[in-house]
């Protein structure tokens, strides 16, 4: 029974915390403040993403069924796109997008505002995928069975989207940040 309370609490936590920047980034998408994400958003992406570090014991410990070898590298991947990747892409951005430069930050074709755009598709992919994830987890934790239908659903099909989208956004970000390695 402690368990499942835990699980229920944690899977509870990670649900809120993934609504909360999903709703502040509807925000920042309706308002165009891309350049604002980090200064924004940062420390609760990263709070709410460093949570999981916890998957990674909770496997390790057979508090879950998710195997370490795949939980690992899922959870570090994240990790280090926001810790190393957003970090340095927001604090020095330079990407190599239009090397002709920029009139204005609203040119769609602007270095910074493409590298912009693409950090708010990637953290958007991650809402979608762990709002639904940690919602199937709480029903998941006290019986399979509680599961709705619509979730499950959501649960085996909407990763067939997400997945490639947060990828894509992830590698993207990691490319950026290949002109800042460079320079040192």
């Amino acid at each position: 029974m402690l368990r499942v309370a835990y699980l229920t609490v944690y899977n509870g936590i990670g649900l809120v915390g993934w609504t909360y920047i999903l709703s502040q980034m509807i925000t920042i998408i309706s308002t165009g403040r891309y350049t604002k994400l980090w200064k924004e958003q940062g420390t609760t992406i990263l709070a709410v993403q460093s949570l999981a570090v916890m998957e990674i014991l909770h496997a390790l410990i057979g508090l879950v069924r998710s195997p370490i070898a795949r939980t690992f590298p899922q959870v570090f991947s994240r990790i280090w796109i926001v810790w190393v990747v957003f970090d340095s892409l927001y604090t020095h951005p330079y990407t190599p997008f239009n090397a002709g430069g920029c009139e204005s930050l609203e040119d769609p074709l602007c270095t910074e505002e493409m590298m912009y755009q693409i950090g708010v598709m990637t953290v958007m992919a991650w809402c979608y995928a762990e709002i639904i994830r940690y919602s199937y987890y709480i029903f998941y934790t006290f019986d399979p069975k509680w599961v709705p239908k619509p979730l499950n659903f959501l649960r085996y099909s909407a990763f067939i989207v997400l997945y490639p989208v947060g990828i894509t956004g992830e590698l993207l970000c990691c490319f950026l940040t290949l002109p800042l390695i460079k320079k040192g």
